[in-house]
């Protein structure tokens, strides 16, 4: 029979995990809906005995995993929780989506500020600042600059990058007019080489034009924040099964990744095994608004009529046949579960057609 899980045994589960919590901390996290609530089954003296439901030990360590992969408040800690399927409620989990939302874009905004800072109204005032703090963010070095370093560039290419993806963040390319050039140099600041590469990596280089416009159709972070507020049932549903498979698999899918593209082991995977919860908040609101914009003809016309997943998923059975252990094997089982679930999110009843609309400030862990 398993051991009953006690708060002294939780307590020892997080410590052998490499997290040291203390009683207060574990009542603060069920209290506030990140563990299950526990049952009281006696008394120790003057200390109260209690239980909590089985797989809470798992949902634990799963929580400090999450901080251990950047999540530094509790709202990311919750979105990633609800992501693996834990009884999260979306009502909770969606103020968090929204704040970790809300503070990625008033981070990118307060860093214009010394620039001349964000003003829709003012697009010329505000195209200045973004270029003249892309340019200074674009001499960064070493862990201070936030992309790839495996592939020469001039400082003015890597600037065009970070500002057309500023751009799109803020919500300010809603025209979603294909950019050659700043895509272009937006991919090869991935770390991907646009010569010599892999055939993936040419081809990635045709598509990213219309794959970076129809994001900025989408609106950037306000236009996510929009899809998430009015989201369906069954396009919740969808994004959070979508969003859960790229959890997973996030660090075989980017392995993968970089061996097809041909980029630098690690430049994807940034030593992390999942992505951020700043970055899953922005998926989750992409999918639910890509869900209901979901055309990709232009993609796959540039893909050889043959869509991206398939393509990848073709570079991991490559990768298979040249790699030795379960990584290229799980990555293509990844691949083609998430092949299937996109099939499944664009089907109508994923997009939610039929379906009436719902009518890191956070929290310090």
């Amino acid at each position: 029979m398993a051991e009953p899980l006690t708060t002294d045994r939780l307590l020892l589960i997080a410590a052998q995990a490499g997290r040291r919590i203390t009683r207060k901390t574990l009542e603060s996290w069920s209290y506030k809906g990140l563990l299950p609530r526990p049952n009281r089954v006696g008394q120790d003296r003057r200390r109260p005995i209690w239980v909590y439901p089985r797989g809470t030990d798992e949902q634990l360590q799963s929580i400090i995993e999450w901080q251990a992969n950047g999540a530094r408040t509790l709202d990311g800690v919750r979105v990633g929780l609800w992501v693996e399927g834990y009884e999260i409620p979306w009502d909770a989990a969606k103020r968090s989506v929204l704040a970790l939302l809300d503070r990625t874009f008033n981070r990118l905004v307060k860093a214009l500020e010394p620039y001349g800072g964000f003003d829709p109204k003012r697009p010329a005032k505000t195209a200045r600042a973004i270029e003249e703090l892309a340019h200074k963010d674009a001499g960064r070095r070493g862990k201070n600059y936030p992309g790839a370093r495996s592939v020469r560039m001039k400082r003015a290419e890597r600037a065009e990058a970070i500002a057309y993806m500023r751009r799109i963040l803020l919500g300010l390319e809603a025209q979603g007019e294909p950019l050659p050039s700043p895509a272009r140099h937006v991919v090869r600041d991935l770390g991907v080489k646009q010569r010599g590469g892999p055939d993936l990596a040419r081809r990635l280089f045709g598509v990213a034009p219309t794959v970076l416009a129809n994001l900025g159709r989408v609106g950037g972070i306000p236009g996510v924040r929009g899809a998430i507020e009015t989201a369906t049932d069954e396009e919740v549903a969808a994004a959070r099964a979508f969003s859960r498979v790229a959890t997973i698999g996030f660090a075989p899918m980017a392995k993968v990744l970089e061996s097809a593209l041909g980029v630098s082991p690690g430049e994807l995977t940034r030593t992390s095994a999942r992505p951020l919860p700043s970055e899953l908040a922005t998926l989750i609101g992409a999918l639910i608004a890509g869900f209901r914009r979901a055309s990709d003809e232009d993609i796959v016309r540039q893909f050889g009529r043959q869509p991206p997943l398939p393509v990848l998923q073709k570079e991991a059975e490559r990768m298979g046949k040249r790699t030795e252990g379960a990584l290229a094997e799980d990555a293509g089982q990844f691949l083609s579960e998430i092949a299937s679930m996109v099939g499944d999110a664009r089907s109508p009843r994923a997009r939610g057609h039929a379906a009436k609309p719902r009518s890191e400030g956070g929290e310090e862990v």
